[in-house]
Parts: C-alpha cells; structure tokens; sequence
C-alpha cells in the first residue's frame, strides 16, 4: 500500500494533470472557434470572388458580344465606304468623259488678237495658211490644240517626257482621245495608257529610219 506522503503526491499529480487537461481542452476549444470563425471568413470571401468572378465573366460576354457587332458594322460601313467611293470614282470619270466629249469638237486657239473676233475673220486666209501648217494672223502666230478639260490636259501632259523619247527615235506617235498615246511599230498601233507601260517599251526601240514610218 501507497504511504501517506506517495498518496498525497499521487493526488496531487492527477490533480495537476486534470487541471492541464482542462486549460488544452479550453485551448482547443478556442483554436476550433477561431479556425471555424476564420473558415467561415474565407468561405465567405470565396463566395463573394465566385460571384465577382461571375459578374466579371457576364459582364466580358456582353462585351464580346457589343465588340462583335461594332465589327460587323465597321465591316459593314467600310464595304458600304468602298462601294460608294467605287460609284463616286466612277460618276466623275462618266462627267469628265462628257465634259471632254462636249470639249472635243471645239478649238483652243493661242495668237488670236485681242477684239479680233468682232471682225471680219478672213476665213480664207486663215484656211489657207493652216494648209501650209503655219498659222499667223496680224503677225501673230496662231496655234489650235483641241479644247480638253484640265484634268485630260494634266493626263496628257505626263506623256511630254515619252514623246521627247520618240521624237529621238525618230518614231513615229499620236496621242488619242482622250488621253492615250500609240507609237507605230513593226507595221502596227501599239497603244498605251499609262507613262510607265510606254516607257518601258520605248526601251526595247531602237532609232527608226524613214522607211520604217507609218
């Protein structure tokens, strides 16, 4: 049997060992109440980012959507741009074609003096110098050039730098209503309508002798 002194201690010691089962019990109980409280928290807040994350995705499809529209109409406008743009082109090119049309039959004459058109105009004399290629009237010299619309002229012009190049040659060329240039070569009209595409060919030319003339 335990003495008296084992028995006090024995007592003692399970009394020490209830009351610390008590405090880790009291411990435990406070570590479990805050770790729900704090689980609670972060299920909280996870449900919260769900529902943000669900307004922001719903939010981004709508966005798509308007984005894929504002494109559709943009693809839209600008075929509707294009094909208006096309009609306008076109228009302008049918006004000046008539307005060159409406010029064609008229001449540009330089030399004439000034007031002369209220006389006589010497039809004759005016006729018969023109046969001999040389025009003058009251000592002025006469030129005619056909009455185009500035832009044909401005067309027109840019074949200067080509003709130069054929008068060289001796080759012989025109310029066609209304604004297209023909070099005869090898027996035949060659006809071009940009500077690029004559120039290229007068590069495979060589001097032409008279024979060769058309």
């Amino acid at each position: 049997m335990l003495s008296q002194d084992e028995a006090s201690n024995v007592s003692e010691i399970l009394s020490a060992i209830q009351s610390l089962s008590k405090d880790l019990n009291a411990q435990l109980g406070e570590v479990r109440n805050e770790f729900s409280t704090q689980l609670h928290d972060v299920i909280s807040s996870n449900h919260e980012i769900k529902e943000a994350i669900g307004t922001f995705s719903e939010r981004l499809t709508q966005a798509e959507s308007r984005i894929s529209a504002a494109e559709d109409q943009i693809a839209s406008l600008t075929e509707a741009t294009d094909t208006t743009r096309e009609k306008v082109h076109k228009l302008d090119m049918q006004m000046e074609e008539i307005e060159n049309q409406r010029r064609r039959c008229n001449l540009k004459l330089v030399g004439i003096p000034e007031g002369f058109e209220k006389r006589d105009c010497r039809r004759d004399t005016v006729l018969k110098a023109a046969r001999l290629k040389e025009v003058k009237l009251e000592n002025n010299h006469v030129m005619f050039f056909p009455d185009l619309s500035p832009k044909v002229q401005k067309q027109r012009k840019l074949f200067d730098g080509v003709k130069l190049r054929l008068r060289h040659l001796n080759r012989d060329y025109g310029l066609i209503f209304p604004a297209r240039l023909r070099i005869w070569h090898e027996d035949t009209w060659h006809y071009f309508n940009s500077v690029a595409k004559a120039d290229k060919f007068i590069d495979k030319l060589r001097p032409c002798n008279s024979e060769e003339h058309g």
